[in-house]
């Protein structure tokens, strides 16, 4: 997801959602972000991943990972949609551009009911100040 957002801004919200989940058991993304032009400042699971145990990372920071994992899953529950929330403050100083809220996983990081490991194609977001 992306946004626009002004210098001082609280509450900026970032979405990242799945499309075509292809049955979710198992997951780590790492989310990087420009430390000098905003804060993560909160961050929340989301209902396309809701049947999974989530857990956030001890200290927000640019690199910091996000993990969802669970013993089983059910058919009816792999849909898509929203699977984590960012919510950042944007530093009073930062100039205006655009800043990439930037995703990754690491080989093995994702994985499906049946413990195959899976690969998803990701696509960047971004803040853009105006």
């Amino acid at each position: 997801g992306s946004a626009v957002a002004g210098p001082g801004d609280t509450g900026v919200v970032i979405q990242l959602k799945v499309r075509n989940n292809p049955g979710i058991l198992g997951m780590s993304l790492k989310v990087t972000y420009s430390s000098e032009a905003m804060e993560l400042i909160d961050s929340g699971n989301g209902a396309a991943l809701s049947k999974l145990t989530f857990t956030k990372p001890g200290k927000y920071k640019p690199g910091c990972v996000f993990t969802w994992y669970a013993e089983q899953i059910r058919a009816e529950d792999v849909v898509d949609g929203e699977i984590l929330t960012l919510t950042f403050r944007i530093l009073d100083d930062t100039p205006s551009g655009e800043y990439p809220i930037e995703v990754s996983f690491v080989e093995g990081d994702i994985f499906d009911g049946d413990l195959q490991y899976l690969t998803l194609a990701l696509e960047n977001g971004n803040i853009r100040i105006k």
